[in-house]
């Protein structure tokens, strides 16, 4: 592009040949394929991975797959649809088909090359009003946060913040490894029985807070008699969701305490220099900021602007997805069945249905403590 853009302002064969150092045939390709090269470039929306090392615009070897692929994949990007490159692939083999090309198979080579392409890559999908805000409101509060932290004279100890999650915790995985002979994979109704969890820790993570968690129904009675020793505080709610009440509660009788307690014993602070704020996004459960203070003042809270907590609260940048990811990897585990040589079909089912029906409540909390 550069070449054509000096012969485009007149410059001489010579002094182009000096300045790129390039032979006189390599001059007159390029100049002959000028209108292969501007159609390369101009179908790129960003410049390729490693461009400055590219030296040939060779393009796909199916070339009518790849161009309808990258249509289906503007126009669903277009219409806000998430595309993954698992949907590339199968996209790519079903115009394969339609084209004809028996031989063409959308490997993890293929899906690579055309990634880099046509610059893809992978990103997380914001929301229109995320994007829009971000922006106008996200410098001005790291700011706002930075003058708080250093009038308050505030640690990283002494930062924190807390979300709400909810947890289907006794579901299986909706994905499973299956053979390509498969045509059809049965398997169990996918079960909706939910907990809701709040998550709770300090900037340098060396204070994590009991989870307070919610279930539909008053605890068990296998529960009940671990209670003092339960790792979650559990609490009954028929909406299975955080109320500002049931939020209150947890701040004045948990945090609030949690947090001294912390301070006192374990930093070795002095009284005086208890302190806390705690982070909140602008969820239609949590009070305002001023009924949520201690009583001397030393533990309050300030919330992130509208629309921007997905961008900049710490608890959403992998940290309840981390713990998820933790308990169904723990409840797999419980529910696994290694099968016998001598176990027949039924014997193989009703194993693996009894190893589901143990596990309960009780052994989700204590999971979910864990992870």
């Amino acid at each position: 592009m550069r070449v054509l853009s000096r012969i485009e302002a007149g410059r001489s064969l010579k002094s182009v040949m000096d300045e790129f150092g390039i032979s006189k045939s390599t001059f007159y390709d390029i100049k002959k394929n000028k209108k292969l090269i501007l159609d390369f470039v101009l179908k790129q929306d960003v410049p390729l991975i490693g461009a400055e090392k590219r030296k040939r615009t060779t393009g796909a070897k199916y070339g009518d797959v790849d161009d309808a692929v990258y249509m289906w994949y503007q126009q669903k990007r277009f219409a806000g649809v998430p595309v993954r490159g698992v949907e590339l692939q199968a996209a790519a083999e079903r115009f394969a088909q339609c084209f004809g090309r028996t031989d063409f198979k959308a490997s993890t080579g293929w899906l690579f090359r055309f990634q880099n392409r046509h610059a893809i890559g992978n990103r997380k999908v914001c929301a229109e009003q995320v994007l829009s805000s971000a922006s106008e409101n996200v410098e001005s509060f790291r700011q706002k946060l930075s003058m708080l932290i250093k009038e308050e004279k505030l640690c990283l100890a002494q930062l924190y913040n807390e979300d709400e999650t909810d947890l289907f915790w006794k579901s299986m995985p909706e994905n499973t490894q299956a053979s390509r002979k498969d045509i059809c994979l049965p398997g169990r109704k996918i079960n909706k029985e939910q907990l809701s969890a709040l998550l709770c820790a300090n900037t340098d993570g060396t204070h994590k807070l009991k989870s307070i968690t919610i279930g539909k129904s008053k605890l068990p009675k296998s529960v009940k008699e671990d209670t003092c020793t339960l790792p979650v505080i559990y609490k009954p709610s028929k909406d299975v969701w955080f109320t500002r009440e049931l939020f209150s509660e947890w701040f004045f009788q948990n945090f609030v305490p949690e947090v001294k307690h912390f301070q006192l014993n374990v930093l070795r602070f002095q009284e005086e220099d208890v302190r806390a704020l705690l982070l909140l996004d602008s969820s239609p459960v949590h009070p305002s900021t001023e009924l949520l203070t201690s009583e001397d003042g030393r533990i309050k809270c300030i919330f992130f602007p509208h629309n921007t907590s997905t961008l900049i609260q710490p608890m959403n940048q992998g940290v309840i997805l981390s713990c998820k990811r933790l308990y169904w990897w723990k409840q797999l585990e419980e529910s696994l069945v290694i099968f016998e040589e001598s176990d027949d079909e039924q014997e193989k089912g009703e194993k693996l249905v009894s190893k589901i029906k143990i596990y309960n409540l009780k052994r989700a909390v204590f999971n979910w403590a864990k992870s």
